[in-house]
């Protein structure tokens, strides 16, 4: 009924360059926001390439190529834009995943959901082959079996398509008295359980597409001022910095030890807990990334420059 002026997609998949075609042949713009690197996914979970891998890679480089405008969610997949799609720097944006911290605060601690112990460690996201939630469940068991490690709780915040695999898994590792699947619950009932978390976990494995992603579980963990143990991973290093904790090996033992470490450093878990969330504030929040997103849809319909967004 009325002119449509912007259109945006996100993938995966890559196959949105037929709407973007469409609505550049009606005069409007197309804006390919990219949220992952679809080659590199199938790669990460498959472990191979081949015809489909190719075949992700066209369709990505059509996505590149319908579009006026990219949209990335850090400088690794900027420069796969600008690599892969040959577009020149000036047409990709970086606009940060970066979580609301009035929203995403530390509120009270609720002794309750530590289980009785010490502490508790938290993890969350969603439960996917590529998401090294069973790297997370063999550190749990290094800690408690190897390391005999029983002041600890560990909570696994979410669901996905191995969630089930995971039970039986944790069953298998006697670990079960240490170990809660939530499922998908409540954003209050998310928050408490950060909130009285000691430590929040990130262990999403090296790889092809870890390497380049920003972790969004890692952002809200520094959001709710936990310090951070993630494996080495370029983008996370980004986003973290200091506030995290990375495992000196590429497995679970790694992040065992890193955890252990940390548990018994009280003082070290209250400065990085307290750079996470200065970092959160001072830049990666959404407060400070609305700004570059407003300014290129105001550029691409022809709106006057937006004021700034006011922040307390």
């Amino acid at each position: 009924e009325r002119r449509i002026d912007g259109v945006q997609a996100c993938n995966p998949p890559d196959i949105f360059f037929l709407h973007g075609l469409l609505a550049r042949l009606r005069g409007a713009t197309f804006v390919f926001d990219q949220h992952a690197l679809a080659p590199e996914l199938y790669e990460t979970r498959f472990g191979r390439r081949g015809l489909i891998h190719r075949i992700l890679r066209l369709c990505e480089r059509l996505t590149y190529r319908a579009a006026d405008r990219v949209v990335a969610t850090n400088d690794s997949y900027k420069a796969a834009a600008i690599e892969r799609g040959r577009l020149r720097p000036d047409r990709v944006v970086v606009v940060r995943n970066g979580p609301d911290p009035d929203t995403m605060r530390p509120g009270p601690v609720d002794e309750d959901l530590r289980s009785g112990r010490d502490h508790l460690v938290v993890w969350m996201g969603n439960m996917g082959p590529q998401d090294g939630v069973d790297d997370a469940l063999r550190a749990v068991a290094h800690l408690v079996h190897e390391l005999d490690r029983h002041d600890c709780s560990f909570a696994f915040i979410g669901q996905g398509e191995v969630l089930e695999d995971l039970r039986q898994m944790a069953c298998d590792l006697d670990i079960e008295a240490f170990v809660t699947f939530t499922g998908w619950i409540p954003d209050c009932d998310a928050f408490a359980l950060l909130s009285s978390a000691t430590i929040g976990l990130s262990a999403d494995p090296p790889g092809p597409l870890n390497d380049k992603s920003t972790m969004n579980k890692t952002l809200e963990y520094m959001a709710f001022g936990l310090p951070v143990v993630a494996h080495d991973l370029a983008e996370t290093r980004v986003s973290a910095g200091d506030a995290a904790l990375y495992a000196s090996t590429p497995d679970p033992k790694g992040l065992a030890l890193a955890v252990d470490q940390l548990l018994d450093d009280p003082r070290r878990r209250q400065e990085m807990g307290q750079t996470g969330r200065d970092r959160i504030e001072c830049g990666l929040s959404w407060s400070h990334q609305e700004e570059a997103y407003t300014r290129l849809w105001a550029e691409l319909v022809g709106l006057p420059p937006l004021d700034p967004p006011s922040r307390v």
